[in-house]
């Protein structure tokens, strides 16, 4: 009876944390003299959050079902998105619709095309599945003649100016920087590998012998060792995908991150220490930066802009990160006094992460 109720309350806690996995969209803003041209590329899926499209209910949105409802798409997504320049409303118009893949995810592109008249402070009003997803992100890039720069729009920032007005640099760094706070916060993969890592450190400490080693420096230390090899990892990767020097497959790596944080939790679940630990985590640290990368691989224009872009982000990261250690460390070292700790954080809280990776990865691979 026990496991059958376990099995229940790891359906109901990892069912809305796979549904809940962070969105990322794009819009390509590009003006030039008084015409303002947008790309918009909107995963295809959210679509089907507020429009009935599968018709023949297969669960499968074809190219045919998408067409069969294209007014209605383009309805919503007027709806939701606007143009202002000064205090007046451009019009626009759809120039085209289709699918478009990126990173082997589908994507629905639609082109609007619209005049500006006043071409004062422009700017980009965008509201779209913010209010029923708040882990929704839109990465807008904005291109006037050769100055490119990038801007993020959520839930909690819904518009932005594409013209006439300079954004600063610290506002292009602090933007990146709440973004990379939030995603290391809401990136429940990446916390729960380094709980994974972190958890054998403090029965390490638990069934020391002598009162100096007993003490929580050494589980701290080792901690602060495997955090920093790990920051050191992802932002070597982070940085070789930003700037194109690498290129992977998104299903692929994500399938490798799900992988190593399974790996990791059986390794606890049968109090396995790998004689190369550290090595293992700094290997596993280059995959998740390339899950990182992937919210910014929009970005890789190479200007100023651009480098803020990524430098705010990977420090969004490292603060997000360190202060949630900061957080969980006392914690689980209290709780590592406790007689209970091996049965009940070590072999339950890894079990449960082995069956959360396997139900993520069933997911990614549409098992």
């Amino acid at each position: 009876m026990f496991v059958f109720k376990y099995f229940i309350l790891i359906y109901l806690i990892v069912s809305p944390l796979l549904a809940h996995q962070s969105r990322e969209n794009y819009i390509n803003v590009a003006i030039e003299k008084k015409q303002i041209v947008l790309t918009c590329d909107i995963e295809t899926d959210n679509f089907a959050k507020v429009i009935s499209l599968d018709d023949n209910g297969n669960n499968i949105v074809s190219w045919g079902e998408l067409t069969a409802n294209e007014d209605a798409i383009t309805g919503v997504f007027l709806e939701n998105l606007s143009i202002v320049d000064g205090e007046e409303k451009v019009s626009l118009s759809v120039a085209s619709v289709m699918i478009h893949r990126r990173d082997d995810q589908s994507y629905l592109r639609l082109v609007l095309k619209g005049t500006l008249k006043r071409r004062e402070v422009v700017r980009l009003n965008y509201k779209l599945f913010f209010d029923l997803d708040p882990l929704q992100r839109v990465f807008v890039v904005i291109n006037k003649g050769k100055d490119k720069r990038s801007m993020l729009l959520t839930p909690s920032q819904r518009d932005v100016v594409v013209y006439g007005k300079k954004v600063t640099l610290w506002q292009q760094f602090s933007t990146f920087f709440r973004e990379g706070v939030e995603h290391i916060w809401s990136g429940y993969d990446h916390l729960l590998f380094l709980l994974m890592l972190t958890l054998p450190l403090f029965l390490q400490a638990k069934r020391s012998i002598t009162v100096e080693e007993n003490s929580p420096k050494k589980a701290l230390f080792g901690i602060v060792k495997i955090v920093t090899l790990f920051s050191l990892a992802h932002s070597l990767t982070l940085g070789v995908a930003f700037f194109d020097i690498a290129r992977v497959n998104v299903k692929v790596i994500e399938s490798l991150i799900t992988l190593s944080i399974i790996i990791t939790a059986l390794f606890n679940l049968f109090n396995y220490t790998p004689q190369r630990i550290y090595l293992l985590v700094f290997s596993f640290g280059l995959l998740h930066g390339f899950g990182f990368a992937n919210a910014l691989s929009t970005l890789a224009l190479g200007n100023t802009h651009m480098l803020l872009s990524l430098l705010g982000f990977n420090l969004g990261v490292e603060v997000g990160q360190i202060a949630l250690v900061l957080v969980a460390t006392p914690l689980l070292y209290l709780a590592s006094r406790k007689q209970d700790y091996y049965r009940l954080m070590m072999q339950l809280l890894s079990l449960t992460t082995v069956i959360l990776g396997c139900y993520w990865l069933m997911g990614i691979v549409g098992l």
